[in-house]
Order: structure tokens, then sequence, then C-alpha cells
């Protein structure tokens, strides 16, 4: 996925320049802000994606109120083309078990992944 972005973003900048110097400056323009945006969304994407990867809470999501297919304990974050969600489930003596951090594009695929799971030692 990195590599097709990058090649997306190279043909972009070649595009843009010549426009620059072939076409008027409002295409220019366009073209110029077009390449900003997607530089933008792709650094909030990395970004969110390397937290998500050591399990901290990404930055450039934003809490939702849709419990659709959750779980109790889940909580859903939506990015600007992006979801996470985080899950943590319980034993039955109230301790957690598992902790989980999930990351899906737009379509629904998994992008980024993380999981915990602890173990519980009865010292008696």
């Amino acid at each position: 996925m990195g590599f097709f972005l990058i090649v997306i973003f190279v043909v972009l900048l070649v595009v843009t320049f010549l426009a620059g110097k072939y076409c008027k400056k409002k295409l220019t323009m366009a073209l110029s802000i077009i390449v900003l945006l997607i530089s933008l969304w792709y650094i909030m994407l990395s970004i969110d994606k390397i937290l998500v990867r050591s399990f901290r809470e990404p930055i450039f999501v934003w809490e939702t109120n849709n419990r659709s297919g959750l779980t109790a304990n889940a909580i859903k974050y939506q990015g600007l083309g992006y979801k996470v969600i985080t899950d943590i489930e319980y034993s039955e003596d109230g301790n957690i078990e598992s902790e989980s951090m999930t990351m899906y594009n737009m379509f629904g695929k998994e992008i980024a992944d993380c999981r915990s799971e602890y173990i519980n030692i009865d010292f008696q």
C-alpha cells in the first residue's frame, strides 16, 4: 500500500509541474491543492496506523456513538476514510482477559491490528 501511494504522489507532482509549465495558473493551483490534501491524509493515516500497531489511541479520529455490531465494551473511532475499533473482554471474575485494537479502511479491509491477552494467576 505504501509503495502504491508513493507512486501516485510522484505522478501527481510530475503532473503539477507540467501543468505549471504549460497550463494556466488555476489548474496548477488546483493540482497543487490536491497533492497537498492527499499528502496530509496519507500522513494522518500513517501516524494512526503506527499508533494502533503499538496499542496506543490514534490521534486523528473521533469517537462515534454508533454501537451497531459491537460488543458492550467496544469503542468505535472514525477517521477520514478509516475506522478504529477497540475492544476489551472481561473474564467472569471481572479481570481483563484480552484487549484488541483494529484499524479498517473505508472498504472494511483490516489494515492494522494489535491484540494483547492477559494471564490471570491466582496465588493461593
